[in-house]
């Protein structure tokens, strides 16, 4: 990790810390995906919102090896997409990424159809937050 990320990443997590959200930092994609398989459970229903970054980690494939119910409309059919929209965002576990995510801790969503945040801030026990 360079330098100027040593200084902001710490303050960045002790930010969002300070919002009652638990943060960590993992060095690549890789640790960040395993550092997620370790929170959800085997055989847990998982929701995903649209997120390249939930992509690009390539969790699906781990969540599946655990057993678990992945939702995420990014891989169903398109006459389902509502459907699986919705449901994901009653999951117990739900994955997002975020658009922005700033120095003091705040979270900036911007969504075309309000699934990704609204299950943010209602819904799922447990929402995990993937900003690359």
């Amino acid at each position: 990790m360079g330098k100027y990320l040593n200084v902001i990443i710490p303050k960045v997590i002790e930010a969002l810390k300070r919002r009652r959200i638990e943060a960590c930092f993992a060095e690549n994609r890789h640790l960040a995906r395993e550092e997620i398989l370790k929170i959800i459970p085997e055989g847990e229903t998982v929701g995903i919102g649209g997120s390249v970054t939930i992509q690009e980690i390539d969790i699906i494939n781990g969540l599946h090896h655990k057993g678990c119910n992945v939702l995420w409309h990014w891989i169903c059919p398109s006459e389902e997409m509502e459907t699986v929209r919705k449901k994901a965002s009653q999951a117990k576990y739900y994955l997002t990424g975020t658009n922005a995510l700033t120095y003091d801790g705040r979270l900036v969503n911007i969504d075309g159809i309000g699934n990704r945040v609204s299950a943010m801030v209602f819904g799922p026990e447990t929402v995990i937050v993937v900003a690359g």
